[in-house]
């Protein structure tokens, strides 16, 4: 691993072309080793551009494509030990988590920077099973969508269950108590969230069918032989290995974010002992300080300016081959928003792909933050950026779903399948163009949402 600055600086000037690329809920503590490991693979630069609760990512197009593609050529040339070395890695991410979590616990800054150093060492190594899954949605899933449209349920079967699907079953096994000592951090994507509560679990508990889990777990080998039976009538060799890879990342694309929210869960002991060490700082503030600004805090004490406004989601981040470039001043902030944001046409409808075909009508609720799944009514139509199996209980209520983001690998695609709620992924402008209280119609047998009124 490179070693990587990070600098405060006054304007950011952009010297080639970047294109949105997604968006997410996000902070320093969480992303930093994952995009200076895809800076370190080739791709010229990334920006984190501030939007409400969440980050919109712009990447240099060409030299971003590169490097998906060149990922998605590793996995096809040896899918057995890409996997393989994936659950390698991630008993090494978990390991060195819980050893943060214990060396924290005695207080000696110089073993807890040794133990945070390796653990950021295992995290940038992690950063290729990060970016894994956008290759399989660039490069695996077009072919699988072309020539397989409707064989997408077995396809995207999954053979064992993620760890959403293990806790709704272990609901009705374990006290709350015990599901917490288990499953707290499903509830949190980066170090500060709130991870589950007993009542949460108590909650979810009334809202779950018992019946319809065990008949999920009842079916993995099942679904697994029905796969396996499919894969047999394949005989285009480059197809049918853009198929194993897609199936193989139904379960990979969330389990690997299950695993950085659990090793981030290791890591908030971390960030409670920094904000602990100075007035200045909270729980919210120290997950925004950059690697380098965390050394020279426990070496010097000394901390940069404006982390209110890092802490309110309000900073650009740049990263490319320097380092980390850090940008607070709000009016420069609003000038770079403005040159990359693109001017979207006003338009009644948007299309996307087809995750799962129907027809139906309702009023939109747009969830840009989980906070908003409170808004969420039965027959409303979720639009999001992303989702999470965290959302999934709001989502069973709605009567379609549609999402900025995503592939068929994606978590809305095969709940949608799963439970047969019409679905269009991918529209890259839903939560741009419609409001909530709009009435419209979402066509998912053609892939398109159209407002009413």
């Amino acid at each position: 691993m490179k070693s990587h600055t990070s600098k405060i600086v006054e304007t950011i000037v952009l010297d080639t072309f970047y294109v949105k690329w997604t968006a997410r809920e996000s902070c320093l503590a969480r992303e930093e080793m994952w995009i200076h490991w895809l800076i370190d693979q080739g791709l010229k630069g990334l920006l984190d551009i501030p939007n409400r609760n969440s980050f919109d990512y712009y990447v240099e197009k060409e030299t971003f494509l590169f490097c998906l593609e060149k990922l998605y050529k590793n996995m096809q040339a040896n899918l057995e030990q890409h996997i393989k070395i994936y659950n390698k890695k991630k008993i090494k991410l978990l390991e060195l988590g819980i050893q943060v979590k214990e060396i924290t616990k005695k207080h000696d800054k110089k073993k807890i920077l040794v133990a945070f150093k390796d653990f950021l060492e295992a995290f940038y190594d992690f950063g290729y099973y990060i970016f894994t899954p956008w290759s399989v949605i660039f490069f695996a899933e077009p072919l699988v969508l072309k020539h397989f449209p409707d064989q997408l349920n077995v396809i995207m079967s999954l053979e064992q269950p993620i760890e959403h699907l293990k806790m709704q079953h272990d609901l009705f096994y374990m006290l709350p108590q015990e599901l917490c000592e288990t499953y707290a951090w499903l509830n949190m994507y980066s170090p500060h969230d709130s991870p589950y509560t007993e009542k949460d679990f108590e909650k979810m508990k009334k809202e779950t069918k018992q019946e319809e889990i065990e008949k999920t777990f009842s079916q993995f080998k099942e679904t697994k032989e029905k796969f396996n039976d499919f894969l047999k009538t394949i005989t285009n060799k480059e197809i049918k290995k853009a198929v194993e890879i897609v199936h193989a990342y139904a379960f990979l694309k969330t389990d690997r974010i299950d695993t950085v929210k659990k090793a981030l869960w290791y890591l908030r002991s971390f960030y409670e002992y920094l904000a602990a060490l100075s007035p200045q700082l909270t729980l919210q503030k120290t997950v925004h300080l950059s690697v380098a600004e965390i050394e020279t805090f426990l070496y010097h004490g000394t901390l940069p300016t404006n982390m209110e406004i890092r802490a309110a989601n309000k900073a650009v981040y740049y990263y490319h081959n320097g380092g980390l470039d850090i940008l607070t001043d709000q009016k420069e902030v609003e000038k770079l928003k403005k040159r990359l944001e693109q001017q979207t046409k006003k338009s009644k409808e948007v299309k996307g792909i087809i995750a799962c075909k129907g027809k139906v009508q309702g009023k939109v609720k747009i969830i840009a933050h989980s906070k908003d799944l409170v808004k969420i009514k039965k027959g409303d139509i979720f639009i999001a950026k992303y989702t999470f199996p965290s959302f999934t209980s709001a989502m069973l209520k709605c009567a379609a779903i549609i999402t900025d983001d995503g592939g068929i690998t994606s978590h809305a695609a095969i709940l949608s399948r799963e439970y047969n709620i019409p679905c269009i992924i991918g529209t890259s402008i839903a939560t741009t163009i419609f409001k909530d209280h709009d009435l419209v119609e979402v066509d998912a047998n053609k892939g398109i949402v159209r407002k009413l009124s």
